[in-house]
C-alpha cells in the first residue's frame, strides 16, 4: 500500500485512479501474461531494494518511477 501522500505532485497520482485492477474484488482475479508479471516481479525487487537503502533526494523518484513503469 502507497500512501496518497507520497504521489502528491507526480503524474501518477491522478493517473493511478483510472487503473482497473483496483475495482477487482477479492474473489476476483488479475490474470497476466508471463511477460507482465516478469515485468511486475522485476519493478517489486527493484522497489524492496530501493526502499533497504538509505533515504535520499532521488528515493520518491526512483520509487514512483517503479510503480508508474507497469
Amino acid at each position: 500500500m502507497v500512501h496518497p501522500d507520497f504521489l502528491h505532485g507526480y503524474p501518477l497520482a491522478s493517473e493511478i485512479k483510472n487503473y482497473g485492477y483496483f475495482s477487482y474484488a477479492a474473489n476476483e482475479a488479475l490474470h497476466l501474461s508471463e511477460k507482465e508479471e516478469k515485468s511486475i516481479l522485476h519493478n517489486i525487487e527493484n522497489i524492496g531494494k530501493e526502499i533497504a537503502d538509505n533515504m535520499d533526494g532521488f528515493k520518491q523518484d526512483l520509487l514512483i518511477s517503479n510503480m508508474d513503469c507497469c
